[in-house]
């Protein structure tokens, strides 16, 4: 046990609100709306090639469009904007780092806009019968692009440097363990220019609550850390242990399974059986990534996106089949149109999920979930063809709207559903880590074949395992597929009943 003369400043007089101070400390980090810094810079790209556009229609408003052969010019400029925003993203123009430093990002620029002007003379050399245009066309280019980039970065350096200031641009890292391996870690971040590292706390299940190590606070137990986590974010757990804890560090690893965060290992020896390592740095410390966020920054945003356009193209598409289904599911029977359950989802925060009642309103489940099954006398005469058809999932579109669920991800669970006579969290020991992302209207599972009830482990842990392929191996094509089978096979589904 870490003692006072290993560094650790001792709790004195911890109160009964511990873990309310915790929980505060956590949330200092998130006071700003934070922007993800590979999606800053992807954004940077995006706003370069709309300023390398605009630069190649205003160097031809210069000459004169009447004197210049529209398709060698057009040709010229895409040519000439592919080559500067490559020499751009080469020379590390849109890294945080450079941002910040106006001398060396005035030189990539530069370098950048001379390449893609050498692009522009050689399309046009070539366009002239191998002679050089008569126009100044190249040089009119490359004045409007050099002067829009340098415009461009400096708003995006000026941001950077402000939202640095203001945390914007944070990155919120947890420290698990206190030892002298979590004390140069912390020494390391301390040093280190330019960062915009956060430490938020340590975490230890020896260490009492309200210490401090090496200068950051103790604030609780792993499992603190995995409350901490749903409320607040972190982007970064470092699990710091020497390799004579082999055992502590294996138990500690998995528990963070389901931790929606890019997980690192810092030991005196590498090479342990802790999932597939990735070797790496945070500051100037070598640590070993076993786990990594199912989605990063630019795939959440494209599947966000996705997942907003297509529940309101569906929602607007299908209107007259929910209304149509309302009006069917108000002559079944007394109730509401629309069944409301509390289901789990991302990262193990509970939500109201939608569906078209099914079931007869004095039947419907309340507290322990028992799944339905096949000519369950439950099921009201129009629920059967619904739950046949899957009908009866379209109202989580509204789920899908409101950014509670997916189109496609893993089928949420209510808290209390079991397979036999055993819930679902105690049969499957990782049952946790498909709450890593958003739970889907449909999913990889349930396309093959998987849905329905579940009545013996075996099905669930098939089922379990389907959701971590999809999680493991997720794209927007993975999705469309998806989606496409959902359409082709769950409306003749066996096992939907």
């Amino acid at each position: 046990m870490m003692t006072a003369e290993a560094g650790v400043v001792p709790a004195v007089g911890v109160s009964a609100d511990t873990h309310e101070r915790a929980h505060r400390i956590v949330r200092r980090g998130r006071r700003a709306a934070r922007v993800p810094l590979t999606v800053f810079s992807g954004a940077g790209r995006l706003i370069d090639l709309l300023v390398l556009l605009v630069s190649g229609f205003a160097a031809c408003a210069v000459i004169g469009l009447v004197r210049l052969h529209y398709g060698a010019h057009l040709l010229s400029v895409f040519v000439g904007d592919w080559m500067t925003i490559t020499a751009l993203t080469y020379s590390g123009a849109y890294k945080i780092t450079r941002l910040r430093q106006p001398v060396p990002q005035l030189f990539c620029i530069l370098l950048a806009v001379m390449l893609g002007m050498a692009a522009v003379d050689l399309c046009l050399f070539l366009e002239n019968n191998m002679t050089l245009p008569l126009e100044p066309f190249p040089e009119i280019w490359a004045a409007c692009t050099a002067t829009l980039l340098c415009l461009s970065h400096g708003i995006g350096g000026w941001l950077v440097v402000r939202w640095s200031a203001s945390g914007r641009l944070r990155r919120n890292v947890a420290i698990i363990g206190v030892s002298e391996l979590s004390r140069r870690l912390i020494e390391g971040v301390r040093r280190a220019q330019n960062t915009d590292m956060h430490l938020v706390g340590i975490y230890d299940d020896i260490i009492p609550a309200n210490s401090v190590h090496a200068g950051v606070p103790v604030l609780g137990r792993v499992s603190d850390l995995l409350e901490h986590g749903r409320e607040n974010s972190f982007d970064t757990i470092v699990v710091a242990g020497s390799v004579q804890e082999a055992s502590h560090l294996q138990n500690v690893c998995s528990q963070l399974s389901s931790a929606i965060a890019d997980v690192y290992l810092m030991t005196d020896v590498a090479g342990h059986n802790l999932g597939s390592p990735i070797f790496g740095a945070v500051c100037d410390r070598v640590v070993v990534q076993i786990r990594r966020r199912p989605l990063d920054d630019w795939q959440i945003v494209q599947k966000l996106l996705f997942d907003r356009l297509g529940s309101l193209l569906a929602i607007a598409a299908l209107s007259p089949v929910l209304l149509g289904i309302a009006l069917l599911v108000r002559i079944s029977g007394p109730g509401p149109i629309v069944f409301r359950q509390v289901r789990v989802g991302f990262n193990n925060k509970t939500f109201i999920c939608f569906k078209f009642r099914t079931m007869h309103d004095n039947r419907c489940d309340e507290g322990e979930i028992s799944q339905a099954t096949r000519h369950d006398p439950r099921v009201t005469w129009i629920g059967r063809w619904l739950r046949k058809l899957s009908l009866d999932e379209l109202p989580q579109l509204f789920n899908v709207l409101r950014g509670d669920m997916s189109l496609v991800g893993p089928r949420p669970h209510a808290p209390a559903t079991k397979a036999g006579d055993r819930y679902f969290q105690d049969v499957v020991a990782d049952y946790a880590v498909r709450h890593r992302v958003k739970p889907g209207i449909t999913g990889w599972a349930q396309v093959n074949g998987w849905r329905g009830e579940t009545r013996t482990v075996e099905q669930l842990q098939s089922r379990i395992d389907h959701d971590f392929h999809y999680i493991e191996n997720w794209s927007m094509f993975l999705d469309l597929k998806i989606l496409l089978l959902t359409v082709a096979r769950e409306l003749k589904s066996k096992t939907a009943y």
